[in-house]
């Protein structure tokens, strides 16, 4: 019954941080990720506000993109990517460093990028 009540849109602002601790082993080694990140509509939220990401590791020149719709089929494609970060972090291979958007992220509700 409390679905057929619920609010369209929050009216309030909630400020989360969410940190995905993966196993290291140190066998291996990356030049980039790609994840897809959808905001879902199941819930009274008018977007999903993303400001940074944090890693670790050898670090050094460092670029974070997104785009519209999620990854695939374009990460070869350089026009469908929008640039919201460019810095250069000494490496940290015990604690994550933040790497903070020039503008913030916004997903909203019911749409997919691609990070």
């Amino acid at each position: 019954m409390a679905a057929l009540t619920r609010a369209r849109e929050a009216n309030y602002t909630v400020s989360e941080q969410y940190e995905v601790d993966t196993a290291d082993h140190e066998d291996h080694t990356f030049c980039g990720v790609m994840f897809t990140l959808t905001c879902k509509q199941t819930l009274p939220v008018e977007f999903v506000e993303i400001t940074s990401i944090s890693v670790r590791g050898q670090l050094g020149p460092l670029t974070v993109w997104v785009a519209p719709e999620g990854w695939l089929g374009k990460h070869e494609q350089r026009d469908e990517w929008t640039q919201v970060y460019s810095g250069t972090l000494p490496p940290n291979f015990q604690e994550s460093s933040k790497l903070a958007f020039e503008s913030p992220v916004l997903v909203p509700s019911g749409e997919t990028i691609g990070m």
